[in-house]
């Protein structure tokens, strides 16, 4: 009978899912999936945190992650936020990664102007600030990272965000809107948070970005070097994934 090497590593990750059933619009809950399934295969055991409004914040968190929202939600998610606004800065301070798609991304920067003049406070992680205004920017969109390469998805967002003097866009804009429409520029990215308007989900069709947050969210808490994913897993979803980013390049705007 083989006894069980006791020695082995085990590893885990903690997962801080915002508002899951508010913040989950345009399919973000993928985000979710792809970010479990890839640690899984990597040998880490994922434990998914979820915070609802007025519950607690949940302690021991290695990566955050939060979605786009229906505008309903925000009635719900705006008195709540103040509860959650320190915590989420000390986090992010200290090098946690996270992903803010959409509405999560416009609740981390420092305010929004909302359609009727009024001004919801953020976070205040993210330098930016968000304008609402009736007409969406809607459509695909391809972008460039400088360590990424290019990284596509789906917009579809009433803000218009402005990043501050200091902070760095997560993407530049080849063909879509991005933040505003204006001024090329994508998302954002903060020590290891990234703020994006992609939706599509985003992490599908963009592995590396994944990899990046779960390799963080690793080497913070365990000081080693990630896992590799297994050949045969990593063949298997590289051939995914370069038919669903294709297919995706070749639609229109």
């Amino acid at each position: 009978m083989t006894e069980r090497n006791t020695s082995a590593p085990v590893y885990s990750l903690a997962i801080c899912h915002l508002y899951p059933g508010l913040l989950d619009g345009n399919s973000d809950i993928g985000n979710l999936l792809v970010l479990t399934q890839r640690m899984r295969w990597r040998g880490i055991e994922p434990q998914v945190l979820e915070y609802h409004p007025g519950g607690l914040f949940p302690q021991g968190i290695d990566l955050i992650i939060g979605g786009g929202y229906a505008s309903d939600a925000k009635k719900i998610l705006t008195p709540d936020l103040p509860r959650i606004a320190q915590p989420i800065r000390e986090l992010i301070e200290a090098g946690v990664p996270a992903l803010a798609v959409c509405g999560s991304f416009q609740m981390l920067g420092t305010h929004t102007i909302n359609i009727d003049g009024k001004t919801s406070e953020g976070v205040g992680v993210f330098d930016a600030y968000t304008v609402l205004e009736s007409k969406r920017l809607v459509g695909n969109i391809i972008t460039e990272n400088a360590e990424m390469g290019t990284i596509i998805g789906y917009e579809n967002h009433q803000g218009r965000t402005y990043l501050g003097p200091s902070a760095l866009p997560f993407a530049q804009v080849i063909s879509g809107a991005g933040n505003n429409g204006a001024d090329k520029t994508e998302g954002i990215h903060y020590k290891h948070a990234i703020g994006t308007y992609l939706h599509g989900p985003l992490l599908p069709k963009n592995p590396l970005i994944a990899d990046y947050l779960i390799r963080h969210a690793f080497e913070r808490k365990y000081a080693e070097s990630l896992p590799p994913l297994a050949a045969q897993q990593a063949a298997l979803m590289e051939a995914y994934t370069d038919s669903a980013r294709s297919r995706a390049m070749a639609r229109p705007r």
